[in-house]
Order: structure tokens, then C-alpha cells, then sequence
């Protein structure tokens, strides 16, 4: 989203800076007196040695799942560029700790990940065998409530973040500070505070409208995810919208169209970032993948049945302003792909977009046609 310490905030233009930039950044920050840096390393930045020089004090595997296909060809090559980091960069770290390396025990990538490892790892996950756990867990729209356990300590926490996939990256968070020492109350009270990662599962409604929520889900895991937290809510019923990028992995564009016509009443299919290439084309491609049993009916015909049904609106303001416009109240409308973004790219021009802008609008406008 950006990188930031102390009041000074930067844009982000990649995940994770060249690496003369970044090592401009982190002399910045300790200058600043920053103590500790968190840091995004993306597959992209380990294959091209952009951390190759920096001394890694823990090292955190979430999960592994189809994306950026178009740069490394196969999964099992994008899988190998995360690997450096814990085989390649940790063991050759001059920091030392206890644990230095936190990985999901869950996801079969980090089994993978950890049966290739000789040194010390702390896990953790669901299953009662991991050093860091949850359990009496209740998840809902307003967020997350669990009891942590890390080795023989627990504790309960409460949080505003919203899904499964969330209370895995707590339990990361949570590994990731214990392997560095932060107390347990600390690691508690920073849960607590945190309120929310721009374009992450964000909610841009308030009571009496639509429940509509922001998300930067853009492969298929990360929309299915997304999809069955919010079906938990049985009872509402869940509209898709979202797109895919142009110039980007081609393949998971059929699988994205599966898992939205999969997992919810209604999709729109709609433009994304299509940079260079044709945005129907790639609409195209997305549709290969919708379920049969899914009709695709006119924009104006969308909310009239009660069948699961699509339609595509090329224009994503206008696919928003429909969705909102049509929604009725107890409906929860995902609007996913570009999160945090605030732009648009069609061709070569960079056009500025924001969906929680556009979706703030549309119900402001729909809260004044009510009146």
C-alpha cells in the first residue's frame, strides 16, 4: 500500500523497493530512530536479489496460492523464488535468534516448506500441533473473536478484521512478534488496535444500506476466500463484482469466473486494470469459467429473479453504480480486484479510480433518491 515510519509516508510503486531504494529507505528510517522494519518480500524481489544484502531477523510464510504466473511460468518456480528467503537468505543472516523462521502449518506449500528444514521453525495454524493456535473461534461482519495460544500461554483477543483468512494473518502477526520476543500483552493490545488495512475486506457502508465491502482479492483463492467468509451470512445475499488485469496472468482469469459464480447469488463482470489489452477480451476469458447453471441476463434484469445470474458492465463506475443502485437493503455487495488502488489503467493512461470513492458516492446517491 505504501511504505511508512514515523509521519513520513511514501508511495509504493513495487511490493518491495528496488534494492537501492530500499536500503536509501531503511537508512532513512534508522536515522529516524526506527527500531524494527517490516517488510513485504515478494517473489519478484527474491528472484531478482533485490534483499540478497539485507539481514533478515524472522522470516513469515502465509501461504502460496496462483498468481503472478506470467513472470515465473510455472507455481513450482514461483514457489522456489519465496524459498530463498528461508533457505537461502535466513541461514546466511547475521541476526540470531531462537526462531527465525514462522511458517503456516496449514497451507501444504509451508509443509513443503518445512519438511525441506533443518533449523528450528515455529508454526502456526488451526490444528492443536502448531506453536501458535486458535480456538473458540467466532467469526462475524463486525469482525473476529478467538483465544490465542502460544506454547503453554493463551489469551483472548478481539478484532475488527473481518474473515478467516484474517485470523491466519493474526496468528502470523502473532507467531512472528512471540519468535522476537514482544510480550503477550503487547502482542494482545496490538491486535485490539488494529483497526484495518486499506482496501482489505473494507467496509464502505453504514447501517440501513447495502452491506459493501472493498477487497483486493484479485486470484481465485483470494476471492474464494473472501466469497465464503462473507457466506457464512447465509441469510444476506452476495453479489460479486470484479474484473481482472490486463498484461497478467491469463490463467487465472477462467478459475476467477468459477469461484465468483461458485460462491455467490449474483456477479458482474466488469474491466479491471486492462492496461494494453482489449477489456472485453479479457471478459472474455473470465466468462469461460462461470458456471453453466449461472444465466447471463441484462444489467437491468440482474436483481429481477431468484436464480444466480451475471452480466457484464464494461464501465466500472457504471457496474458499481448498478450494483448499489439495484442492491436491495440486506444485501452484500464484494467489489474486489483493486483494494487499495486509486487508479485505473486503460492503454497507457494511468485515470484515477478509487472503488471506495465510487462506491461511497453511489450510496450517498442512492441514500438521496430514498429521500
Amino acid at each position: 500500500v505504501s511504505y511508512r515510519y514515523g509521519n513520513h509516508i511514501l508511495p509504493a510503486p513495487n511490493t518491495t523497493p528496488e534494492s537501492l531504494e530500499l536500503q536509501k529507505i531503511l537508512r532513512q528510517m534508522a536515522d529516524d530512530k526506527t527500531t524494527h522494519c517490516i517488510a513485504e518480500v515478494s517473489s519478484h524481489a527474491l528472484d531478482l536479489g533485490r534483499v540478497d544484502d539485507c539481514d533478515f531477523d524472522v522470516a513469515i510464510f502465509t501461504n502460496l496460492t496462483q498468481d503472478h504466473l506470467d513472470y515465473h511460468g510455472t507455481m513450482e518456480a514461483y514457489y522456489r523464488a519465496k524459498e530463498r528467503l528461508f533457505h537461502d537468505l535466513i541461514p546466511h543472516s547475521r541476526k540470531s535468534h531462537p526462531y527465525r523462521k514462522v511458517i503456516n502449518g496449514d497451507d501444504p506449500w509451508g509443509v513443503r516448506l518445512m519438511n525441506n528444514d533443518k533449523e528450528q521453525v515455529l508454526t502456526f495454524g488451526l490444528s492443536s500441533r502448531h506453536d501458535v493456535r486458535a480456538d473458540d473461534i467466532h467469526l462475524s461482519l463486525a469482525g473476529i473473536e478467538a483465544r490465542i495460544h502460544i506454547g503453554e500461554a493463551s489469551f483472548p483477543i478481539v478484532s475488527s478484521l473481518t474473515g478467516k483468512f484474517n485470523l491466519y494473518n493474526i496468528l502470523a502477526a502473532a507467531a512472528g512478534a512471540f519468535a522476537l520476543d514482544v510480550p503477550l500483552t503487547a502482542i494482545g493490545e496490538g491486535i485490539a488496535r488494529m483497526n484495518g488495512v486499506p482496501g482489505r475486506m473494507e467496509r464502505v457502508s453504514v447501517s440501513g444500506e447495502p452491506w459493501v465491502f472493498v477487497d483486493y482479492a484479485h486470484t481465485d483463492d483470494a476471492l474464494s476466500k473472501a466469497l465464503e467468509m462473507l457466506g457464512v451470512f447465509g441469510k444476506n445475499r452476495l453479489v460479486t463484482l470484479f474484473g481482472c488485469g490486463g498484461d497478467r496472468d491469463h490463467g487465472k482469469r477462467s478459475m476467477m469466473g468459477k469461484a465468483a459464480s461458485q460462491l455467490s447469488h449474483r456477479v458482474i463482470v466488469t474491466s479491471d486494470n486492462p492496461r494494453s489489452e482489449e477489456p472485453l477480451a479479457i471478459i472474455g476469458e473470465i466468462e469461460k469459467g462461470i458456471l453453466p447453471e449461472m444465466a447471463k441476463v441484462p444489467p437491468a434484469e440482474l436483481f429481477k429473479n431468484g436464480k444466480q445470474s451475471y452480466c457484464v458492465i464494461l464501465d466500472r463506475r457504471e457496474a458499481i453504480e448498478t450494483a448499489i443502485r439495484l442492491a436491495h437493503e440486506d444485501d452484500i455487495i464484494l467489489i474486489a480486484g483493486k483494494g487499495h488502488e486509486d487508479y485505473q489503467i486503460v492503454g497507457g493512461k494511468r485515470l484515477f479510480f478509487d472503488d471506495r470513492v465510487t462506491a461511497r458516492s453511489c450510496l450517498n446517491q442512492r441514500k438521496r433518491m430514498e429521500q
